[in-house]
């Protein structure tokens, strides 16, 4: 009996990762890393994985994760639960107050939609 609740707690485990949003057979990803877009990398983290959830939705979320965690890039993300990409969005260097331009990233991922 042990061994059968052992395996049953194995195989909620992966059905829970296999249908978490990060590993969605919906989504379509990337791999991407700051030493590729130099100054216009708009995270404080080094890499992290680009994402279309749902590309053949009309309006795609786009997120990004990194360290096991995944944030909401557009607004489409954000109506979806995901957290907002504010705690790794770099503060802009020239411009006090303002944010690393994401349009390329949001782009990116909307490109990973039609492919």
């Amino acid at each position: 009996m042990k061994i059968r609740s052992h395996f049953f707690v194995i195989l909620m485990c992966l059905f829970l990762l296999l249908t978490s949003p990060a590993f969605a057979s919906s989504a379509r990803q990337k791999v991407i890393r700051q030493s590729d877009y130099g100054d216009k990398w708009a995270f404080t983290v080094s890499n992290g994985i680009l994402s279309c959830v749902n590309p053949g939705d009309k309006y795609p979320a786009i997120t990004f994760t990194t360290d096991n965690k995944t944030y909401a890039i557009n607004g489409i993300a954000k109506g979806l639960g995901y957290p907002d990409i504010d705690p790794i969005w770099k503060d802009n260097p020239n411009t006090s107050g303002l944010k690393v331009n994401i349009s390329p990233f949001i782009q990116r991922g909307l490109n990973l939609c039609s492919n």
